[in-house]
């Protein structure tokens, strides 16, 4: 029998969204420090990746299907082993190791074919209230070194219902 996750002290539901604008502007709400795709299989698509490279959030997942070819293309993530999806132990050491610092300095990416989900989001170029403006970002971008991590670093998560 599994255990329904809302009896747990420490979980918040957030509410299902209505589209990729009330997903977007849902997770900017929340103020996450970063986006933990916790899937342990190869996923074709993920749209959660999609909402967190939106929003220019650091982004962790495991070295699986699209959800690390995603991570790897948009650059300020962070890929965890394949082993981690199997040592709980090791994904809470993993995962309480991450730099947020070092996570949120690494470029962005956010370049994308105008068939993903969201894409009417990146052709306007505004995000919700309460996410950094335009030239925040692209002032944020220039003042940033490349910093490159490894499958064997972590990164900060977050987590949503």
């Amino acid at each position: 029998a599994s255990k329904d996750i809302r009896s747990g002290p420490n979980v918040t539901l957030h509410g299902r969204y209505n589209g990729d604008m009330d997903a977007a502007r849902r997770v900017t709400a929340i103020q996450p420090d970063v986006c933990l795709v916790s899937s342990i299989w190869p996923e074709t698509y993920v749209f959660t990746v999609s909402v967190a490279i939106a929003l220019q959030l650091p982004l962790v997942t495991f070295d699986l299907g699209a959800q690390a070819e995603r991570a790897r293309e948009y650059g300020r993530s962070l890929i965890l082993g394949r082993t981690l999806t199997e040592d709980p132990v090791g994904l809470n050491d993993a995962l309480t190791e991450i730099d947020l610092d070092a996570l949120w300095a690494l470029p962005a990416n956010t370049r994308f074919n105008a068939d993903l989900a969201l894409s009417d989001y990146f052709k306007q170029d505004r995000l919700p209230k309460g996410a950094p403006e335009k030239e925040d970002r692209q002032r944020e971008k220039a003042a940033r070194r490349p910093v490159r991590t490894s499958s064997q670093e972590a990164g900060p998560m977050h987590a949503s219902a």
